[in-house]
């Protein structure tokens, strides 16, 4: 059976509101948070240290891991110039977080050198996970 692979795009930090991302990008986000709201994490409830923006689209069962990355940062490729206006004004950190569901049958974690420079122009740190 194929992986279910999820990327999200995350914009962290303090001092921004999350709706104010969402007019400044013209996107609207799949979740946010404010500091201080309650995070479940596994069995107990952790209090928030930041405010947070996050877009993902829709989990995909595949093997390839470096075009759900693209597909996602093809949604931000005409706001390069408001996400890196907004790091700047905000201070944010922006993080491309993927997430690996697998079973049995892991994906291939093969990134060209033009995905990396891509990642890096948009000044994204990069998260990978397997579960």
């Amino acid at each position: 059976m194929k992986p279910e692979i999820i990327v999200k795009l995350l914009l962290i930090g303090e001092g921004f509101a999350p709706k104010d991302i969402s007019k400044k990008l013209n996107i609207e986000p799949s979740t946010t948070w404010l500091k201080g709201d309650l995070k479940k994490d596994r069995k107990i409830e952790i209090k928030r240290k930041d405010n947070g923006w996050i877009f993902s689209l829709e989990p995909e069962k595949t093997f390839d891991l470096d075009k759900e990355i693209i597909k996602v940062l093809n949604c931000f490729e005409s706001k390069k110039d408001e996400l890196l206006s907004i790091q700047k004004e905000y201070g944010l950190k922006f993080r491309l977080q993927c997430e690996i569901f697998t079973e049995d049958q892991y994906p291939s974690i093969w990134l060209t050198n033009d995905l990396l420079i891509l990642i890096t122009k948009f000044g994204f740190d990069l998260n990978i996970s397997i579960y």
